[in-house]
């Protein structure tokens, strides 16, 4: 029974990844230099996705045990007519194993998105609220009390400039690492790419070395020496300086 469970959740995760990853880079407007060097760089970029796929789902768990994890999957598996694609509990095509444990494994990475989202300053943002509404349903199905904690918190919740600096780092780098190309990248490039304007009108980023440091403690691979500077204007991959 453990091992069939295993083999639903690795898959289930390896799938997510690597739906998500599409998705991300689309929205980031890198989708055409993803999977150029996806397919250019075929074995530097496994190497990197499986070193991002390690950080990203330690970064998922953090807070959840295995023997939570177990809890919610049960429950959802004894409530399974309740996600029948048209909501009838009557209806003829009831999810299967492998479709909750998507499920399971989908609720985990909206938490953990959830909960740096409202880290991030994204408290006032009443759309990004609306995306995760079906979030806020199933963990109050599966009695998860962690976002009606961090809602009630919002109030008392004060971050320092530099805490937050820091913290967006390590979250942009996370994302970014695959989607973004991050892992063909030099550090110049990163920076460049992460690049914001300040409320005085001009424009900061952070240092190489910040980056450099973020990308060790993640432990993420890329191939050395990096296979590009960044991407440039042009959208096409800039040559390494």
């Amino acid at each position: 029974m453990k091992d069939n469970t295993d083999k639903l959740r690795t898959e289930a995760r390896q799938d997510l990844l690597a739906r998500g990853a599409l998705t991300t880079a689309k929205e980031a407007g890198r989708e055409q230099q993803f999977l150029c060097l996806q397919t250019k760089h075929p074995q530097e970029y496994k190497t990197a996705f499986n070193s991002w796929a390690v950080a990203m789902w330690k970064w998922i768990d953090e807070g959840v045990t295995p023997e939570q994890e177990n809890v919610w999957r049960a429950k959802l598996l004894a409530e399974r007519r309740r996600f029948c694609p048209v909501n009838d509990s009557t209806a003829s095509v009831i999810p299967g194993d492998l479709d909750m444990e998507h499920w399971l494994q989908s609720f985990l990475v909206e938490r953990a998105f959830f909960k740096c989202g409202l880290h991030h300053k994204k408290d006032g943002d009443p759309v990004w609220f609306q995306k995760f509404a079906q979030f806020q349903s199933t963990a109050k199905l599966l009695n998860d009390a962690l976002p009606f904690v961090e809602l009630a918190g919002l109030t008392k919740r004060k971050t320092s400039r530099k805490q937050l600096g820091k913290r967006s780092l390590r979250f942009w780098i996370l994302y970014l690492w695959i989607p973004g190309c991050f892992w063909a990248m030099q550090n110049g490039g990163i920076t460049a790419y992460l690049r914001w304007r300040k409320p005085d009108g001009t424009d900061s980023e952070y240092s190489e070395h910040s980056v450099s440091n973020m990308v060790s403690e993640l432990k993420l691979w890329r191939p050395f020496p990096p296979l590009y500077w960044g991407i440039g204007s042009d959208g096409l991959p800039t040559p390494v300086r």
